[in-house]
């Protein structure tokens, strides 16, 4: 039995296709051929003109194929025909045509929490502005608008600004008004009418959240220009029948 030769190249029959072949199993073998460039596709042997579907030889065909052996006395594969038939880095490729949807995801669903995370902090800011109003301490202690936004602006969270926060504090007579009441004015401060005991107000805190447009085309803005999202925190409470100060 003669020594074992591999080659690449050559056309086998009609059909154009390339083959790999293995020489020097006695009569010599004729080639070993694939349909296509392509590692998956199936391997025939050829022996005097006869096909060959030996478990063991197609195996041994495959392994010898399926590596980029130099030629013994055969022609070299072109470089393109070696790079279309390699399957390497298809990954790569695959997360390249996915990376810019799925960044643009991320980019706008962390965009759509932190408007959520703005809005949790100005409904606790809200709250917290409330409690005070209901006791009644900034009425009886006879505190200004500017006064009570300061005393707000204390209970912001450390990622708000006061600069960016108003306040509108309006006394009703009975619940139905407080849905009917003008809608909040935007970027500036609203009335100050913090009522007496026992009266119905209405808080509402407005807040320009910082936004801006993600690569999908999301954007949350929701004020002429852009840029901004106006957040808003609404409170209905009775005060308590407190002990007004006169002065």
């Amino acid at each position: 039995m003669g020594a074992l030769r591999v080659f690449c190249g050559g056309v086998l029959g009609g059909g154009g296709f390339w083959a790999c072949g293995a020489e020097g199993f006695g009569g010599g073998i004729g080639g070993i051929a694939g349909a296509g460039v392509t590692r998956s596709l199936a391997w025939l042997g050829h022996a005097g003109g006869q096909e060959v579907r030996s478990p063991m030889f197609l195996r041994l065909a495959h392994a010898l194929c399926a590596r980029p052996l130099a030629p013994a006395g055969g022609r070299r594969c072109g470089l393109a025909r070696r790079v279309l038939a390699d399957c390497g880095g298809t990954a790569i490729l695959e997360f390249a045509l996915v990376a810019p949807l799925f960044l643009a995801l991320l980019m706008a669903v962390l965009q759509l929490a932190l408007v959520y995370l703005g809005q949790q902090g100005l409904e606790a800011t809200a709250e917290a502005g409330a409690r005070l109003l209901q006791a009644g301490q900034p009425q009886a202690q006879g505190w200004s608008a500017r006064g009570f936004k300061q005393a707000v602006c204390a209970n912001l969270p450390p990622f708000m600004s006061c600069n960016r926060l108003f306040v509108d504090v309006t006394g009703v007579a009975a619940l139905a008004d407080a849905a009917s009441l003008p809608p909040v004015p935007s970027g500036v401060d609203g009335a100050y009418a913090p009522g007496g005991p026992d009266a119905l107000v209405v808080l509402r805190i407005s807040y320009l959240w910082p936004t801006g447009a993600t690569p999908m085309g999301l954007n949350l803005a929701n004020q002429p220009g852009g840029g901004a999202r106006l957040l808003l925190a609404t409170q209905l409470f009775r005060t308590e029948p407190y002990v007004a100060v006169t002065r």
